[in-house]
Parts: structure tokens; sequence; C-alpha cells
């Protein structure tokens, strides 16, 4: 189990991937790939690409932002020298604290079906370069949630 986490009462810092090593039984702080620009990496979204973890991440510290997302994949699981950029999504508008650009799916086309923020899913073609929102929920009051489930041979012990 991989996610993302701020250092406490720092909810504005550059956020973590946090693990769980379920052998045993503790957390702790995954390898992230080198920052893109100065000694910041913007993590706005964590998931799974064609069976390899990946990160979207931005050099843009704001909170609301339009610009570049660069889409991030670990070839070799663990190994931090292994990240490299699959693909880049120019000027798009992400809110990095609510919901991000989350990688969700990738389809054999080269389609990548994505959360972004709170209230859209999009799906962005690797190959042409565009992004299609998919749908859009107008309610106020609601967020979307999505999460992508990736099958692991792992199973912990003593649960």
């Amino acid at each position: 189990m991989h996610w993302t986490a701020h250092d406490k009462g720092h909810f504005c810092a550059d956020r973590k991937i946090i693990w769980f090593d379920a052998s045993k039984n503790i957390f702790k702080e995954f390898p992230s790939p080198k920052p893109k620009n100065r000694d910041r990496n913007a993590i706005v979204g964590l998931g799974v690409l064609d069976g390899c973890a990946c990160i979207a991440r931005t050099d843009n510290n704001h909170n609301d932002f339009e610009g570049d997302v660069e889409v991030l994949t670990m070839k070799e699981y663990g190994v931090v020298e292994s990240w490299t950029i699959m693909f880049v999504v120019s000027n798009v508008g992400v809110n990095r604290y609510w919901g991000g650009f989350t990688p969700l799916l990738l389809t054999k086309n080269g389609d990548v079906f994505v959360k972004l923020n709170d209230n859209e899913m999009v799906v962005y073609n690797i190959g042409g370069g565009s992004l299609h929102q998919i749908a859009r929920l107008l309610m106020e009051d609601y967020l979307v949630g999505a999460v992508s489930f990736e099958k692991s041979l792992v199973s912990p012990t003593e649960y």
C-alpha cells in the first residue's frame, strides 16, 4: 500500500510517498525521483500504470495552477534511478491539495484515465497529446473518488 503524505504541521510542504511494509509491519518512505527543478518535488498524484508505480508531479509549488504535469513510472520497483518520464501533459489546471492529477488506468491504445482534482475524470491520449473530459461533478457538496487496483501475490503475515 502506497500513498502521499506531508510533514505533520506543514500542510503546504511537498508530499512524500509512504508505503506499508506488511512483512515487517512498519511504514517507510518510498524512493521519490530526483526533483525536476531546485530541491522540490511537487507530487500531485500517485498510481499504477502498466504494472509500474507512477507519480504525477510539477515544478510549480502553488496550490492552484495551470501548467505542465509530468507523469513518471518506476520501471524497477524500489530503485530510485529507474524513475522515467512516461509523458507530459501541458496546460492543465491542477489543485495540488484537493485532488491533483491521479493516473488510474492505461489502455492498450495509449489512453490514460485520470482523476483530475476532486470533481473530474479525464482521458489523456499519450500518442496524440490530447486531454478530454469524460465526466464532471457539478455539485459542490460531493467529490469524485476513484482508486485503481493492482493484483499482488504478496499477502500480509499474521493477519
